[in-house]
């Protein structure tokens, strides 16, 4: 028997594999793995652990094919801080596919407890930390611990030679992150997955940390300074009596919802105060905003929802799955109306015709679809688009429909011709997210880099860049005075802007994970705020 090898960052090359949403550790080991484990910035990415310090240098092992360019790399620590590691502050191990980066900071992190390697047996517990990409609609990097067991491939051989096997499922971006007992102890660096020969077994594989160690001890370690470093710090939350008051809007209310992850909220009706979540697990629920209970839980996707929208007479609920559907549903019985297919791939965006007549949806297949909402047939299949769709915009006005795209550009096409009359480009990641102001005069535009564009809708002209967010903008806004745009980013902030200025007017660090959707209601009274860990947040307009 032997076995084949792939790096974990060429995990998705393989054709034979067919990988789900790892499950999650315990919380314990999950909380442990969450406060070592660093995110790792350059031309391939990947994860790393911060495994030692000493006069504020901390020290994170890598896999040396994480960080093999010659080219500066960036360290994101867990609470979200960025730190330049240089070429010099590198150090690779002799032999293996190991190397540790130093960065020099004055904040306090969590190093790693190491265990041993030796002691751990065939069917003990098996965790496996790092930053994959998600399984949302642009496929951005995510923190995920998974569970699995040590698996002993070989008998009768000196198992301390042998590497650590264990039967995690480890995707893109894990390469380098820790291996953890059950104990929550640091015993290995994930480095590979193995395709056991004749068998259907797929196994992963790490790097034992005791040989890391052993050599580490007499290694001529790196020692950055703060200059080197160049720390770009996070936004660092506000006293709690500023922190629920931001924009004109006070914190009222906090919703949470057990299991899984959000992935679109929608506020169903001012009137009756509701408002719509859906979540990883395929469920849709429906929540009275006065009491903040949920009302009644929709169930019929298999998959996780990822785009929402309410029809403009409030009664009907679309929703957009990664099981490739679109379902309508009546919002005041739950009742599924229709269920639509036509998309190859997940669906990831929804938007709705002022009229409500026309529904526009994209997916991941590059595609989008028009529908008439009397007949729910396709009328129209829109080309272009060179990457996933990932965002779409109507204008109030019903003139203009907003395409965003992970191939970084946005198309403009005239209603109800569905004619592509513009392409705008100037994000270098993909676009996340699109809002276009009450007037139909101005378009906003958000992208993986955390650049937010403001442009002339008509003439397609770029008016302004908006920076300030230190990661990507998941979601955007704009309040029907045509002057304020909202923000929420996976920085964890949400931000308040003035469109024709690009002045920053307020942030708010209120959320403990990112803020992947927004919402108002009529008048801008309330404004919803989710985020990726299933806390909804209500914020309610204060007077003047």
């Amino acid at each position: 028997m032997y076995t084949r090898f792939l790096s974990a960052a060429l995990l998705s090359l393989a054709p034979s594999l067919a990988l789900s949403l790892p499950s999650l550790a315990n919380p314990v080991i999950d909380r442990i793995a969450s406060e070592i484990t660093v995110r790792i910035e350059g031309p391939q990415g990947g994860s790393g652990v911060i495994f030692a310090t000493e006069n504020q240098v901390y020290y994170v092992v890598t896999n040396a094919h994480v960080v093999d360019q010659p080219e500066d790399y960036t360290i994101i620590t867990p609470d979200g801080d960025r730190y330049q590691v240089r070429s010099s502050h590198r150090l690779r191990m002799p032999g293996e596919d190991i190397a540790v980066l130093a960065f020099y900071s004055e904040m306090t992190y969590r190093t790693a407890n190491i265990g041993n390697p030796q002691a751990v047996e065939a069917g003990n517990l098996a965790y496996v930390a790092g930053w994959p990409r998600s399984g949302g609609s642009v496929r951005q990097r995510i923190f995920v611990n998974t569970e699995g067991e040590f698996v002993q491939l070989l008998q009768g051989v000196d198992q301390t030679q042998l590497p650590l096997n264990y039967t995690n499922v480890v995707r893109v971006g894990m390469s380098g992150g820790p291996v953890l007992n059950q104990r929550g102890e640091v015993i290995g660096i994930n480095r590979l997955v193995q395709l056991v020969e004749d068998t259907d077994q797929v196994v992963a594989t790490g790097i034992k940390l005791d040989r890391v160690l052993s050599w580490w001890e007499s290694a001529e370690k790196p020692t950055p300074t703060a200059s080197d470093s160049r720390a770009v710090l996070s936004e660092i939350p506000a006293p709690a009596t500023e922190a629920i008051v931001a924009g004109g809007y006070q914190l009222s209310q906090t919703l949470q919802r057990e299991g899984g992850f959000l992935g679109a909220v929608a506020i169903a009706s001012l009137g009756d105060a509701r408002l719509v979540s859906g979540h990883s697990d395929g469920a849709i629920v429906l929540w009275n905003l006065t009491t903040g209970e949920p009302i009644n839980t929709l169930t019929g996707h298999q998959k996780a929802i990822n785009a929402l929208a309410i029809a403009p007479d409030g009664k009907t609920l679309i929703s957009g799955s990664e099981d490739r559907t679109i379902k309508l549903w009546n919002l005041e019985s739950g009742e599924l109306q229709k269920n639509l297919t036509g998309h190859r791939d997940a669906v990831s965006a929804l938007a709705i015709t002022p009229d409500g007549q026309t529904l526009v949806s994209g997916g991941w297949d590059q595609q989008i679809l028009i529908w008439n909402l009397n007949t729910y047939e396709t009328i129209e299949t829109l080309p272009g688009h060179q990457g996933l769709i990932s965002s779409l915009a109507i204008s109030p006005n019903g003139k203009w429909l907003i395409s965003g795209s992970q191939d970084t550009t946005i198309r403009v096409w005239e209603l109800p011709t569905f004619k592509l009359v513009n392409i705008l480009e100037n994000h270098r990641l993909s676009v996340l997210a699109l809002a276009i102001s009450a007037n139909s005069q101005t378009l906003a535009s958000a992208g993986g880099e955390g650049d937010i564009t403001i442009w002339n809708l008509a003439t397609g002209e770029l008016q302004r860049t908006l920076k300030g967010h230190t990661d990507g903008v998941w979601s955007l806004a704009l309040r029907e005075d045509n002057q304020t745009l909202i923000s929420g980013s996976w920085d964890k902030t949400i931000r308040f802007w003035n469109v024709q200025t690009g002045q920053l007017q307020s942030t708010v660090k209120k959320h403990s994970d990112y803020v992947i959707s927004l919402g108002l209601s009529a008048n801008d009274q309330r404004l919803i705020s989710g985020g990726l860990n299933n806390e909804i947040l209500i914020w309610q307009r204060q007077s003047n």
